[in-house]
């Protein structure tokens, strides 16, 4: 009951990855070890997720988060820690490994998820794509915190400049720090207004 309740606590239970939580522990950890190294940070954000799971349900959306993960689980094997960060969004730490990787690794996974769409022979379902964000130790960031924002700020620019791309913080800086406020405005009102464009 004790390693039931401690596994629970540790793991997402849909996917089996690590939950948001304990990943970011993890990460603490996996920084101080290779502080005096390189570490990189993906973070993952499924583009109109909600969008599929209206129009194919919830129960098959689970089934392609279970299915992603498995993906993830493969590529980065033990290359890495992997975490579900929130219900459409992975976070991957991968220590030793610089950003010219780390964007080989996302084109993989990228390929891999297309090819498990195209296979369920619902042609609709190929508009399911994700935007990336990567940001790397001590290249851009100088902190576990900066790594986290930055990628996250990365994402962000992803969507806003037309989703499915994979976008590296310092590659894009201006960009990325210009795109991600403007993207968090936007998103801000979509939010404010949500409610009344559904009940429309």
């Amino acid at each position: 009951l004790y390693e039931t309740i401690a596994r629970e606590a540790r793991m997402d239970t849909l996917t089996n990855l690590y939950n948001r939580r304990y990943f970011t522990q993890q990460l603490e950890t996996t920084f101080e070890q290779y502080k005096q190294s390189v570490l990189t940070l993906i973070l993952i954000n499924f583009d109109d997720f909600k969008l599929y799971n209206e129009l194919y349900g919830s129960n098959d959306g689970d089934e392609l988060l279970k299915a992603f993960a498995n993906i993830l689980k493969t590529v980065i094997s033990s290359k890495g820690i992997i975490g579900r960060y929130s219900g459409k969004e992975f976070c991957i730490c991968l220590p030793l490994c610089s950003t010219e990787e780390a964007e080989e690794i996302v084109s993989d996974i990228r390929e891999r998820l297309s090819n498990i769409l195209n296979q369920s022979g619902e042609t609709t379902k190929r508009f399911l794509t994700f935007s990336a964000g990567i940001s790397s130790y001590p290249a851009s960031a100088s902190s576990m915190n900066q790594l986290l924002t930055y990628a996250n700020m990365a994402v962000y620019a992803g969507k806003k400049s037309g989703k499915n791309k994979t976008i590296v913080y310092s590659d894009h800086k201006h960009e990325v720090e210009t795109n991600a406020l403007s993207y968090a405005n936007i998103e801000a009102i979509g939010h404010e207004y949500s409610s009344t464009i559904y009940a429309l």
